[in-house]
């Protein structure tokens, strides 16, 4: 990408959290953020035919203007956004049953009990304009990498859990 719009993120950085509370509870939970990274929207640029619409308007006054003739395979500095988000990559909460080897004559040393949750939450400007501003179609080879082409989203996915420890 041109014009100093650039597929690489600026930075990116994960907070991972563990907790342990009320003795038996364990609470984790994993936030990741990835910043200044610019995606460039194929299918916003399709939805608009390459700017030809008569319903086009100019959002930033400083882009280019509609054209008369659209221009398929390029996409302008009308169709690249801001791919910075912020998301919930992973939650989970877990309980431990206490005194289960009494319980169970030393069979079973622990059971664990709980729910874990993957991509919950997503915060980010790019949702206007894109599903998922992690979503790629062609990978993250120097030409494809950032290309978003009505992609699938990020599945958000909720698990149930039940560990035994023998």
């Amino acid at each position: 990408m041109s014009f100093g719009k650039d597929a690489q993120p600026d930075f990116q950085l994960s907070w991972i959290n563990t907790l342990n509370f009320a003795k038996d509870f364990d609470f984790a939970m994993v936030w990741h953020t990835s910043q200044g990274a610019y995606n460039s929207s194929l299918t916003r640029e399709l939805k608009d035919e390459g700017g030809t619409t008569f319903d086009w308007t100019a959002e930033v006054k400083d882009l280019s203007s509609p054209r008369i003739f659209g221009n398929p395979g390029y996409s302008t500095l009308n169709y690249l956004f801001d791919a910075s988000y912020i998301r919930l990559r992973e939650v989970s909460l877990y309980y431990s049953i206490p005194n289960i080897a009494n319980a169970t004559k030393n069979k079973i040393s622990n059971i664990k009990i709980g729910v874990s949750a993957q991509n919950l939450i997503t915060i980010s400007d790019y949702l206007k304009n894109g599903y998922d501003p992690e979503a790629s179609n062609f990978g993250n080879t120097p030409l494809g990498a950032n290309v978003d082409l009505a992609p699938f989203p990020s599945s958000k996915r909720i698990f149930g859990h039940l560990i035994l420890e023998f």
